[in-house]
């Protein structure tokens, strides 16, 4: 279970590459001349860019393969991104991982704006601390809020979920990620942060209503 704890005062879009591809052919029964022209196709990678890297058909085969090689180191890196999302999907054990920090924010009604989350020494006042894990839905978080949060607990209430993070340009904006009901089940109740696409070191606001 996640914790929440008060924090009176606390000093304190991606992209995916291509799937790299490899292939090869089998040179049983060719003549000299067949073998070199498959050396000369045995590899190629489609970069993030378009670009395709072959073989020229005039390599021998100990550089082609030490060219394979460094081929592979280089598609294995292009694909990390890839990799880190398969990775993200497996499921977490909490008893064995440690959780992350979600620095939450409340305010009344309506959202701030981005710029109010710009200098750390003055942030919002109205925060709470929470230790979860990537795969925390939001009606989890909405139910320590509502520990701790009277409004929050209102049986017509709304509350609106928002991230604030840093642009390509240094410059808080703040995203709308998800809304739910106090009380009534909705589509956003049982997506989780991961799903939202939350980062470690973002923060999150929500509106009560």
């Amino acid at each position: 279970m996640a914790a929440v704890k008060w924090a009176d005062d606390v000093q304190e879009e991606r992209p995916e590459t291509d799937d790299a591809m490899t292939r090869s052919f089998s040179s049983e029964g060719a003549t000299e001349t067949e073998k070199e022209q498959i050396v000369g196709v045995l590899m190629f990678s489609r970069s993030p860019y378009g670009d395709v890297t072959a073989v020229p058909p005039h390599i021998t085969q100990a550089a082609a393969a030490t060219l394979v090689v460094t081929l592979l180191c280089a598609l294995l890196l292009s694909s990390a991104s890839r990799i880190g999302i398969i990775m993200a999907d497996v499921k977490i054990d909490r008893t064995k991982v440690c959780p992350l920090l979600l620095r939450c924010f409340w305010t009344q009604n309506r959202h701030r704006r981005g710029e109010d989350y710009s200098n750390v020494n003055s942030l919002p006042r109205d925060e709470l601390q929470i230790y979860t894990w990537p795969d925390a839905t939001v009606r989890e978080i909405t139910t320590l809020i509502q520990g701790v949060v009277p409004a929050a607990r209102r049986r017509q209430g709304r509350l609106s979920y928002a991230f604030v993070y840093p642009d390509s340009q240094g410059k808080q904006v703040l995203r709308q990620v998800a809304s739910v009901f106090s009380v009534t089940q909705g589509q956003d109740d049982n997506k989780t942060l991961r799903d939202l696409k939350f980062q470690t070191g973002d923060y999150m606001e929500v509106a009560i209503g």
